[in-house]
Order: C-alpha cells, then sequence, then structure tokens
C-alpha cells in the first residue's frame, strides 16, 4: 500500500476538523471502516477523536456504521428504508469484514484456516453444513443465520 492510500483515514479527519471549524452544528460521520483507529467498539467513536473534535468545534461530534445510520434514519426521521436494504448493507459489511481477513491470511498462505472458518460459521448456523465448500453459503449468511439465532 502506498504512502497516499496509508494517509487516507488522516486526511479524511482533517477533512472533518475543517469542517466543523466552518459550521455551527454537530457532524455526523458515517463510515463503514471498522479499524481500532476510528472505533473503540461498535459505533462507539475513539474518545482521542472526540477529544480532538471538541477541540475545533463546541459542537458535538458523532460517528456510526452506514447500517446504523440507514436504521435511525428510518426509525427517527421517516425516511423509507426497506428492512432489506439495511441487511444488505449490514451483509456487505460482515462479507468485507471476512473478505479482508481471508485476504490477510491468503496473503499468509493458510488456507487451511479459511476453511475451518467457514465450518466453524456453518456448524453454529446450521447453514450448508452437509455440502461441499465451494457450493456452501456465503460468509453474510452464515454469519446472520447465527444472528437470527
Amino acid at each position: 500500500m502506498g504512502p497516499l492510500l496509508q494517509a487516507g483515514d488522516y486526511l479524511i479527519w482533517c477533512e472533518v476538523l475543517d469542517l466543523a471549524s466552518q459550521v455551527d452544528t454537530p457532524v455526523l460521520l458515517v463510515t463503514n471502516d471498522l479499524k481500532k483507529d476510528w472505533y473503540e467498539r461498535d459505533d462507539v467513536p475513539r474518545a482521542e477523536l472526540v477529544r480532538e473534535f471538541a477541540e475545533h468545534s463546541p459542537n458535538g461530534y458523532h460517528q456510526v456504521r452506514l447500517e446504523t445510520f440507514l436504521r435511525l434514519v428510518r426509525d427517527h426521521l421517516g425516511a423509507t428504508v426497506k428492512d432489506e436494504t439495511v441487511e444488505s448493507v449490514a451483509a456487505a459489511q460482515v462479507q468485507k469484514i471476512v473478505d479482508d481477513w481471508f485476504e490477510t491470511l491468503a496473503a499468509r498462505n493458510e488456507s487451511d484456516q479459511q476453511w475451518s472458518v467457514r465450518r466453524y460459521l456453518e456448524a453454529q448456523s446450521g447453514v450448508g453444513a452437509d455440502r461441499d465448500l465451494r457450493t456452501t453459503a456465503s460468509l453474510p449468511d452464515l454469519v446472520l443465520a447465527l444472528r437470527e439465532q
């Protein structure tokens, strides 16, 4: 990864801080980037970000994932957002996390672990446990099946 791509989070944060100093409203950042440099835990931004934001603006800083944002605008602003849309966004996020993890494993040539993770998810969800690895449900479907249990 090149230096410009590595600086992406920093550049986005600088834009948020610049915006905060120019407007007299709270700022909401919607991001599906779940790396530890953005979140302490699910939908809770790092305390350092909140403190730094407060140095640039007396208004609030909020940060949520796209799935959460869609639910909030539907539930509190009356926007028309179908459950299927929210589920699709959630599944895409899970798929990205899994794909990124598998890419890391593949770079380390650890495909046996990929197979183990898929088999574990299948066993826990009851989806695809009796089928060949190439024809099993997608990993987001397996994770969603686990959520429903």
